[in-house]
């Protein structure tokens, strides 16, 4: 029985994480990191904001899941919706 908890904690945080995101105005099935890896890239406004969060989370994330977090996130969740029109929750 408790094989079926091994991954238990990582889901918690992926969950967790996906609440940030939409308590932030994001698609609520999308990860914070996801989101930022992709507007880091399309974005038309707040280029510079978007840059900066991959900077960080990217440098946080690194020991843990090497370079490029954001931008693994975004391509891992390729099927989500990301665009401004699809996170009807708020501002992009």
């Amino acid at each position: 029985m408790a094989h079926q908890y091994k991954n238990y904690p990582v889901a918690v945080m992926v969950a967790i994480d996906q609440l940030g995101n939409a308590l932030t105005g994001g698609n609520p099935d999308s990860t914070v990191s996801a989101r930022v890896g992709y507007f880091s890239v399309n974005a038309t406004k707040r280029q510079a904001f978007w840059k900066s969060l991959e900077a960080i989370i990217d440098y946080a994330f690194e020991p843990v899941d090497g370079l490029r977090h954001c931008y693994q996130a975004w391509q891992a969740d390729k099927d989500e919706q990301f665009t401004a029109e699809a996170n009807s929750y708020g501002p992009c």
